[in-house]
């Protein structure tokens, strides 16, 4: 993704979008696989 991105023809700004969008994505799967984890082993 990052090769990509710097790769791209785009402008900076946009570069920057989607990298930041990749990185809150890749933060709220961690985020959820934890808090699925957590709620099976309180059962």
């Amino acid at each position: 993704m990052g090769i990509g991105l710097f790769n791209a023809r785009l402008a900076l700004s946009e570069k920057g979008f989607y990298g930041m969008a990749f990185l809150l994505a890749l933060f709220a799967t961690v985020a959820i696989q934890k808090n699925v984890r957590d709620a099976g082993a309180a059962h």
